[in-house]
C-alpha cells in the first residue's frame, strides 16, 4: 500500500528511516528506489568508532534516534554512516555519479586507510559535490582549504581545516581559519594558530568564537566588541586579563583551557551560563561559586578526589551531564606490582567512582550522565533512571552530550 501514497509522503517516511531500513525499502521497487535514492546520499558520515548496540533506556534511545539527524534547508535528514574500508571503497566507486546529491559530509573517524589514500579520495570527490552545505573534518591531519574551493554552497565548515588559499564562500556562516587576512564576517568562527596582534576584525556580530592556540597582546580581547557573543572556546597559554574579559560577557557556554590562574572566573561569570568546561585547578572555596549557576546543564572541571563529595552541594539541580577530571587518585599510585595482576582483580576505581555516582544520583534529580577521568582511565555512568556503568562508552560521551543537551 505504500506505493499508493503521494511521493512527498514517501520521501518524509524515508527521512525517518534508519539506514538499513531505508536500503530495504529502496530494493522493493523501482518507484521507491527513484524517490529515496537521493536521501541515501544527502548526509554522509565517516565514522569507524565501535558500533553502538541497542539499549532500552530512555536516554540511550533518544541518543540513538537523534545522533544522525542533521538540519538541511529547514528539514531534519538522517545521515548514513560509513564504518569500514569496504564501505568506504564502495562509496568512492559510486559517488562520482551521485555526488551532486550530497549536502552534508562529516569526517569523524576514518576507517583504517592511509592519509595519502584518503586525501587522494577526497581531492577527487569534493569538487563534484556542487550542493555541499555542511562540511566537518575531525581527522588528526588537517585538510587544506583548497580542497573545498569549488564548493561555493558551503554554509557550515568545522574541524581541522588549514587555510592555504583565499577561497571565498558567500553562503558561509560558520568557518575555520588559520590565516586572518582572508577571514569572512561570520556568526561562528574558529581561529587556530594565529597571531592576532594586528588583526582588525568586527566581532560585534559573532555569536560563537573559538580561539585555539592563538597569540595576542594583553587586553586585546577585552578591547573587542563582543555584543552578540554567547559561546566562547578559548585555548591559550596565558592571558592575565582573562577574568576581566569574562566579567563583561553574557555567555551561555564557555570552554577555557589556560595556564593562567583563574581563581576569580567562577565569581565573575554570568550566572545564567548553561555549559561550563574548565581545566584549571580550583580550591574548594572557589568551587562554592558553582551554586550561582542555576541554569547549568553541563559541567566539566578538575577536582581532587577528596573533594568529589564536598562539591556536590554546590552543583545546580539543573545539571544533566557531569565530567570530572579526578586529580591525585589514590589507587595504585607508585605501585611496584605488575600490571597483569591488576587486570585479573576487581577495578577498585570503578567501585569507588560508582559509589560517588550513586550519591550524586540521589542528590541531583536531573542528572543523566557522569564521566570520571582517573588513573588514565575513563569511567562512564548512565544515571537517568538507575546508575549503570557503561563500559567503553567514553568515545561516545561527547556525542551524547552534544546530542541530548
Amino acid at each position: 500500500m505504500l506505493h499508493l501514497l503521494p511521493p512527498e509522503v514517501v520521501e518524509k517516511i524515508g527521512v525517518l528511516l534508519p539506514q538499513n531500513d531505508l536500503l530495504s525499502l529502496m530494493t522493493t521497487s523501482r518507484y521507491f528506489y527513484r524517490l529515496l535514492h537521493p536521501r541515501l546520499y544527502s548526509v554522509i558520515i565517516f565514522d569507524s568508532s565501535p558500533h553502538l548496540f541497542h539499549y532500552d533506556t530512555k536516554s540511550l534511545n533518544a541518543f540513538q534516534q537523534h545522533r544522525n539527524d542533521y538540519k538541511i534547508e529547514g528539514k531534519f535528514v538522517r545521515g548514513v554512516r560509513i564504518r569500514s574500508v569496504f564501505a568506504l571503497k564502495a562509496f568512492m566507486k559510486c559517488v562520482v555519479k551521485y555526488a551532486h546529491y550530497i549536502k552534508a559530509l562529516m569526517v569523524s573517524n576514518l576507517p583504517d586507510i592511509s592519509d595519502l589514500v584518503s586525501f587522494d579520495y577526497f581531492g577527487k570527490i569534493l569538487p563534484l559535490m556542487i550542493q555541499l552545505q555542511i562540511f566537518s573534518w575531525n581527522h588528526i591531519v588537517p585538510l587544506p582549504l583548497s580542497y573545498l574551493k569549488y564548493n561555493s554552497q558551503i554554509c557550515t565548515m568545522s574541524g581541522l581545516i588549514e587555510t592555504d588559499c583565499c577561497a571565498q564562500f558567500p553562503c558561509m556562516t560558520k568557518g575555520v581559519y588559520t590565516e586572518v587576512d582572508i577571514a569572512q564576517d561570520l556568526d561562528t568562527i574558529t581561529l587556530r594558530n594565529i597571531d592576532l596582534t594586528d588583526l582588525e576584525y568586527d566581532f560585534s556580530q559573532v555569536q560563537s568564537l573559538t580561539l585555539d592556540n592563538c597569540t595576542y597582546k594583553r587586553d586585546y580581547l577585552f578591547d573587542q566588541d563582543f555584543t552578540s557573543l554567547e559561546h566562547l572556546s578559548l585555548i591559550v597559554e596565558d592571558d592575565p586579563s582573562m577574568v576581566k574579559l569574562l566579567s563583561k560577557l553574557n555567555l551561555r557556554s564557555l570552554l577555557l583551557k589556560t595556564e593562567t590562574p583563574t581563581s576569580g572566573v567562577l565569581h565573575k561569570l554570568n550566572s545564567g551560563i548553561m555549559r561550563l568546561e574548565l581545566n584549571s585547578k580550583f580550591d574548594l572555596t572557589c568551587l562554592k561559586q558553582l551554586s550561582r549557576f542555576t541554569n547549568l546543564r553541563y559541567l566539566q572541571i578538575p577536582v581532587l578526589e577528596k573533594d568529589i563529595l564536598e562539591i556536590l552541594p554546590f552543583i545546580s539541580q539543573s545539571t544533566q551531564f557531569l565530567h570530572l577530571h579526578v586529580l591525585e587518585t589514590t589507587e595504585r599510585n607508585n605501585c611496584l606490582i605488575a600490571d597483569e595482576y591488576w587486570e585479573c582483580t576487581v577495578d577498585q576505581n570503578l567501585l569507588k567512582f560508582q559509589d560517588f555516582v550513586l550519591e550524586y544520583h540521589r542528590r541531583l534529580n536531573n542528572l543523566q550522565w557522569v564521566m570520571f577521568n582517573g588513573n588514565n582511565k575513563k569511567y562512564v555512568f548512565e544515571c537517568s533512571e538507575s546508575v549503570i556503568y557503561r563500559e567503553r562508552f567514553s568515545c561516545y560521551f561527547g556525542d551524547i552530550v552534544n546530542t541530548l543537551l
